[in-house]
């Protein structure tokens, strides 16, 4: 197919949908002949397959992120009282998606700092009375982080029946959040959750407005199609799988690709916003548990992997919790076992993450487990209602 036969969105049917496999066999063959991947800036990106994807993003697209960050600043700005010195506390993870082009833009924009918020830095992983210290004591009027994470840790303050600094809004990405969590922290703690929608893929898919209930989506840098099995466009208001084209990203050229999730697109019609941007509904979005050690810390996915991913020997990895103090790290591997020692090394380095109190084995297997329903998640605890995991 020649580039002059795409007229626009409508043709997009005749482009075969791109699978996170083919992307992670081959990143170089999606990057376009006009860039080298040193002039890029990379970003590696596992989501819920456990498989680290590297995605290229010219410098201008991330760049240029920056202004098309209005969209969802205009929401925020609804909920806190100001913009210009605002406190925000982000909590994730040093591997992250936002944390890399965080990084690269305070070496790009250094003049913009004294512009951008007061921020404050934590890692979810860190001890939980270490989190708590530093929201009081920075008392943010903005937090940024996971939705896992963040219903954890909110479910954990209920719990313990501690006093906490509330913030005037929480803002959410990456990953969905249990609705159960969702409603604790709004209703019980009276703190607004907004959502972003977003993935190393795109890094603009969609927002959450005012109202909180459904994502609009950034038309004009993501174009996004629910698509069933068979790659055929559902109708709008129907479940299927959602697939973007990048139409910013000239580096990494991706057009149709399966993002993972499952959504709907509503019907056209404008939001009580105002906004007249379309909106989609996720019905089964990325959402995992957190690990949980004895020293009170709560592990992303990603910690607990890193370990192992470092080598590049590593194709998938999977924490399967049997017991709040036995962890097995299923793993696929390509060339591990040849190497001696690899095992018990890796094996050591993840027991150093984990902290004390916690078995590690590691095991080469052909295959990942699945849940009871038939579908596959990072982390899968075998043990519900056994403290820590309750």
């Amino acid at each position: 197919m020649a580039p002059e036969q795409i007229r626009g969105a409508d043709y997009l049917h005749l482009i075969p949908p791109i699978s996170h496999v083919e992307l992670r066999a081959d990143p170089e063959a999606f990057l376009s002949h006009r860039f080298q991947p040193r002039e890029c800036h990379h970003i590696s990106t596992s989501g819920r397959s456990g498989r680290p994807k590297l995605v290229y993003h010219d410098p201008q697209s991330l760049l240029m992120n920056v202004s098309w960050s209005e969209r969802h600043e205009q929401v925020l700005g609804h909920f806190t009282h100001r913009r210009i010195g605002r406190r925000l506390l982000t909590m994730n993870v040093e591997a992250s998606v936002a944390s890399h082009v965080h990084a690269y833009y305070r070496r790009r924009l250094r003049l913009l700092r004294r512009l951008g918020p007061r921020r404050e830095w934590i890692n979810v992983s860190a001890p939980f009375e270490q989190q708590v210290e530093l929201l009081n004591r920075f008392q943010p009027e903005l937090i940024i982080s996971y939705g896992t994470f963040m219903g954890d840790f909110f479910a954990q303050i209920h719990r313990r029946g501690l006093h906490v600094h509330r913030p005037e809004l929480i803002s959410l990405g990456g990953e969905g959040i249990l609705p159960e969590h969702r409603r604790l922290i709004e209703e019980d703690f009276g703190i607004p959750i907004v959502m972003t929608y977003q993935s190393g893929e795109s890094l603009k898919i969609g927002f959450e407005c005012e109202e909180r209930r459904y994502y609009h989506l950034h038309e004009d840098l993501c174009h996004v199609r629910v698509l069933d099995e068979d790659g055929r466009e559902v109708p709008d208001g129907e479940v299927g799988r959602v697939h973007i084209t990048n139409l910013v990203n000239r580096a990494t050229v991706l057009i149709n690709y399966d993002q993972g999730d499952l959504g709907r697109l509503l019907p056209v019609e404008r939001c009580p916003c105002g906004r007249n941007l379309r909106r989609l509904e996720l019905v089964e979005g990325r959402r995992w548990p957190m690990l949980h050690t004895f020293d009170g810390r709560a592990l992303h996915f990603v910690d607990a992997i890193e370990p192992l991913q470092r080598e590049g020997w590593i194709d998938r990895a999977q924490v399967v919790v049997e017991r709040p103090d036995l962890w097995r790290i299923l793993f696929i591997s390509t060339e591990g076992d040849r190497v001696p020692d690899w095992r018990e090394q890796a094996r050591a380095r993840v027991a150093a993450v984990a902290g004390p109190g916690i078995a590690i084995e590691l095991e080469p297997v052909e295959r990942l487990e699945l849940t009871d329903t038939g579908k596959f998640t990072p982390v899968l605890v075998r043990c519900p209602g056994h403290p820590p995991y309750v």
